[in-house]
Formats: C-alpha cells, sequence, structure tokens
C-alpha cells in the first residue's frame, strides 16, 4: 500500500529549523543548476519553480532577473523563503499549494522546473501523471518542464525500494 506521500512530506518538512535549510545544499549546487537551466530560459520567461522548498533556486532566479513563482506544500519552508525574500528586499510570489493542484490558470508559464527530487515525493503513477497534467496545464504553448528525479532503475534505489520502501519515513531520495 502507498503512503499519503504529501502527509508524509509535510510531516518532515515541517520539523526541519530554519537555520538548517540553508546546509541543505550548497551554493556550488545552486550554481551548477542554474548554469544548466540557462541555457533554456530567455530573460522574459514566466518561471514556476514547481516544489520550491525554502525558495532555494526560485531567489537564486530572482536575483539573476528571472520573473520567477515558487510553490511548495510546506508552510514552514515557505516561511523561510517568504523572509529571506522581505529581508533582501526582493518581492518573489511562494504560494503553498501541491504539485498535484497548481493553483494558476492555464497557460501562466513560459517554464516550470522541479529540481532537487521534489517530483520524487510523489511516489505512485498516478500522482505522476496527475503531477505532470498540472505541468502542462500551466504551461504555455511549446513551453517547457524540467523534472529532476533519481534514477528509479538504478540498482541501488531498486534495492531500497524492495526492501524498505519510499517516501519520506524511508527517504530513498535521500538515499
Amino acid at each position: 500500500k502507498l503512503m499519503d506521500s504529501e502527509t508524509l512530506s509535510q510531516e518532515y518538512w515541517e520539523q526541519v529549523p530554519h537555520n538548517e535549510l540553508p546546509h541543505f545544499a550548497s551554493d556550488e549546487k545552486t550554481d551548477a543548476e542554474l548554469k544548466v537551466l540557462r541555457r533554456f530560459l530567455k530573460p522574459t520567461d514566466q518561471i514556476l519553480d514547481l516544489g520550491c522548498g525554502w525558495g532555494r533556486i526560485t531567489y537564486a532566479m530572482a536575483t539573476s532577473g528571472y520573473d520567477v513563482v515558487g510553490v511548495d506544500l510546506s508552510k514552514n519552508l515557505l516561511t523561510y523563503a517568504r523572509q529571506r525574500s522581505v529581508e533582501s528586499g526582493m518581492k518573489i510570489r511562494f504560494d503553498q499549494r501541491s504539485l498535484k493542484s497548481i493553483p494558476y490558470p492555464d497557460g501562466s508559464f513560459d517554464k516550470v522546473i522541479c529540481l532537487w527530487g521534489a517530483y520524487n515525493h510523489l511516489p505512485s503513477t498516478t500522482e505522476q501523471i496527475n503531477s505532470m497534467d498540472e505541468m502542462f496545464r500551466v504551461l504555455q504553448p511549446g513551453g517547457m518542464a524540467f523534472i529532476e528525479m533519481g534514477n528509479g532503475e538504478r540498482k541501488k534505489y531498486r534495492q531500497i525500494m524492495a526492501t524498505i520502501g519510499y517516501g519520506h519515513k524511508n527517504r530513498v531520495w535521500n538515499s
């Protein structure tokens, strides 16, 4: 039986203290991800950072001049993201919502990004398809979605899923 991925995700991320969040990813990782994304982005793109967490990429993109909106399920992570935005004098929009229910009209964005394994928080095929349907719904015609995920075909991941399961209680994405 599959776990309720959203409940488990919220339970986990609501417990992480704000002072620990910047230690989850290095500046080098953020810079490397932005370098890859910039090859596909135009300066005029409207960008949705889906599963934005504490706004690491959202903030970095906004400081680089991109028009970006962040969405995440965790109130705790979004509180940190909003505080950082206000403290820096930037006006970045952050909305609390699920990857399965994106709160914007059809065709609102040129690009959707879903990085750092946020998509892996949806362990069932039904949830994944629903999320992709939502991503493509909010994209402009010809828009692009960038989804980063672990390779479930790797022996290491297959073994973990077969023996202990997946999701936040078992943390495949952290392995």
